[in-house]
């Protein structure tokens, strides 16, 4: 039986793989970067990270990973997945009941402020295009034609 010690070693051992692979190849070094990060438990792992989650099953594919590998680390991925968000709810159950009448009476509040700010953002965007609009028929112009009277 895998005790908890056991399987961060293992999480942090593929995290240092993919790390490493990330800096070899930056550094120009020509490593065979998909069967790597398969190896370091991308299926697994892929979960937690969402742009890995699209990438991860292709490449297996594409690596001729056998359905019933694959099929174990992804039920393995989703069951951790799974199994951190069970276990957080677990360990913040007393936490989340005391915010939630907070977050209750605060809420509408956050989300007025949140829709004013946003508002703020969108005029303040309109008004930096328009203002820089004739400027930028300038840049339309190709090398060649003669500028607008």
């Amino acid at each position: 039986m895998l005790s908890i010690a056991q399987g961060s070693f293992s999480a942090l051992t593929g995290i240092a793989l993919v790390t490493a692979n990330v800096l070899a190849d930056q550094l120009g070094l020509p490593l065979p970067a998909v069967p790597i990060l398969l190896l370091a438990g991308a299926l697994v792992l892929s979960k937690f990270v969402p742009g890995i989650s699209i990438i991860a099953p292709p490449m297996a594919g594409a690596l001729r990973m056998r359905w019933w590998r694959f099929l174990y680390l992804t039920v393995a991925g989703s069951a951790s997945w799974t199994g951190a968000f069970l276990l957080a709810g677990m360990l913040l159950g007393r936490q989340i009941r005391q915010v939630l009448p907070r977050i209750v009476r605060y809420g509408g509040v956050a989300l007025a402020a949140s829709a004013v700010a946003l508002a703020i953002y969108v005029a303040l965007r309109w008004y930096q295009r328009h203002r820089l609009r004739p400027g930028a028929a300038s840049f339309e112009r190709t090398q060649g034609q003669p500028r607008a009277p």
